[in-house]
Protein backbone atom coordinates (compact mmCIF):
# COMPACT_ATOMS: atom_id res chain seq x y z
CA UNK A 1 0.00 0.00 0.00
CA UNK A 2 0.91 3.83 -0.57
CA UNK A 3 1.18 5.69 2.09
CA UNK A 4 2.44 8.84 0.62
CA UNK A 5 6.07 10.41 0.28
CA UNK A 6 7.23 7.47 -2.18
CA UNK A 7 6.58 5.50 1.00
CA UNK A 8 4.90 1.77 0.90
CA UNK A 9 3.93 -0.90 3.52
CA UNK A 10 2.42 -4.60 3.31
CA UNK A 11 -1.31 -4.44 4.61
CA UNK A 12 -3.81 -7.00 5.41
CA UNK A 13 -7.62 -6.11 3.72
CA UNK A 14 -9.96 -8.63 4.50
CA UNK A 15 -13.68 -8.69 3.12
CA UNK A 16 -16.44 -10.10 3.70
CA UNK A 17 -19.97 -10.20 2.38
CA UNK A 18 -22.12 -8.30 2.72
CA UNK A 19 -20.00 -5.22 2.25
CA UNK A 20 -17.84 -5.50 5.23
CA UNK A 21 -14.07 -4.73 5.19
CA UNK A 22 -11.40 -4.58 7.70
CA UNK A 23 -7.91 -3.34 6.65
CA UNK A 24 -4.57 -3.44 8.67
CA UNK A 25 -0.48 -1.86 8.72
CA UNK A 26 1.98 -1.03 10.26
CA UNK A 27 3.35 2.48 9.69
CA UNK A 28 6.09 3.78 11.22
CA UNK A 29 6.15 1.01 14.43
CA UNK A 30 2.25 1.30 14.78
CA UNK A 31 -0.72 -0.11 13.89
CA UNK A 32 -3.38 1.31 11.96
CA UNK A 33 -6.84 -0.45 11.37
CA UNK A 34 -9.69 0.46 9.64
CA UNK A 35 -12.57 -1.13 9.63
CA UNK A 36 -16.78 -0.94 7.86
CA UNK A 37 -19.99 -3.63 8.99
CA UNK A 38 -21.49 -1.42 5.63
CA UNK A 39 -22.89 0.87 7.88
CA UNK A 40 -20.38 2.53 9.93
CA UNK A 41 -16.88 2.58 10.21
CA UNK A 42 -14.24 3.11 12.63
CA UNK A 43 -10.87 3.89 12.47
CA UNK A 44 -7.75 3.78 14.78
CA UNK A 45 -4.78 5.75 12.91
CA UNK A 46 -0.93 6.08 14.55
CA UNK A 47 -1.96 10.08 15.42
CA UNK A 48 -5.09 8.95 17.73
CA UNK A 49 -2.80 7.86 20.60
CA UNK A 50 -3.90 3.85 20.24
CA UNK A 51 -7.63 5.32 20.65
CA UNK A 52 -10.57 4.34 18.42
CA UNK A 53 -12.86 6.95 16.37
CA UNK A 54 -15.93 7.12 14.09
CA UNK A 55 -14.80 7.76 10.48
CA UNK A 56 -16.04 10.43 9.24
CA UNK A 57 -18.47 10.62 6.09
CA UNK A 58 -16.06 10.94 3.41
CA UNK A 59 -13.87 8.10 4.96
CA UNK A 60 -17.12 6.38 5.53
CA UNK A 61 -17.54 6.78 1.14
CA UNK A 62 -13.96 5.62 0.68
CA UNK A 63 -15.15 2.34 2.74
CA UNK A 64 -18.14 1.67 1.06
CA UNK A 65 -15.87 1.46 -2.04
CA UNK A 66 -13.24 -0.72 -0.61
CA UNK A 67 -15.62 -2.97 0.63
CA UNK A 68 -17.29 -3.64 -2.46
CA UNK A 69 -16.51 -7.53 -2.81
CA UNK A 70 -18.93 -7.95 -5.74
CA UNK A 71 -17.59 -6.60 -9.68
CA UNK A 72 -20.05 -4.83 -11.46
CA UNK A 73 -21.26 -8.23 -13.76
CA UNK A 74 -22.11 -10.39 -10.37
CA UNK A 75 -25.81 -10.31 -9.87
CA UNK A 76 -26.03 -7.47 -12.88
CA UNK A 77 -29.75 -8.08 -13.20
CA UNK A 78 -31.13 -7.83 -9.73
CA UNK A 79 -28.27 -4.30 -9.45
CA UNK A 80 -30.08 -3.27 -12.77
CA UNK A 81 -27.01 -2.79 -14.19
CA UNK A 82 -26.93 -1.30 -17.66
CA UNK A 83 -24.55 -2.01 -20.19
CA UNK A 84 -24.43 -0.39 -23.85
CA UNK A 85 -22.05 -0.94 -26.59
CA UNK A 86 -19.08 1.85 -27.08
CA UNK A 87 -17.33 0.42 -30.12
CA UNK A 88 -14.70 -1.34 -31.18
CA UNK A 89 -11.30 -0.58 -31.21
CA UNK A 90 -7.52 -1.77 -31.55
CA UNK A 91 -4.75 -1.98 -29.53
CA UNK A 92 -1.21 -3.67 -29.79
CA UNK A 93 -3.00 -6.71 -28.17
CA UNK A 94 -5.58 -6.94 -31.17
CA UNK A 95 -9.39 -5.92 -31.93
CA UNK A 96 -11.60 -5.49 -28.82
CA UNK A 97 -14.81 -4.60 -28.00
CA UNK A 98 -16.02 -1.61 -25.53
CA UNK A 99 -18.98 -1.83 -23.19
CA UNK A 100 -19.58 1.05 -20.52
Amino acid sequence: MDVGKDLQVPFTLQLKRPRQMRLEFLFDGQMVVQAYDGKAGWKRSRTSAGRVRLMTEEELKGAAGQAELDGLLIDWRRRATRWSFSGRTRSRAGPHTSWR
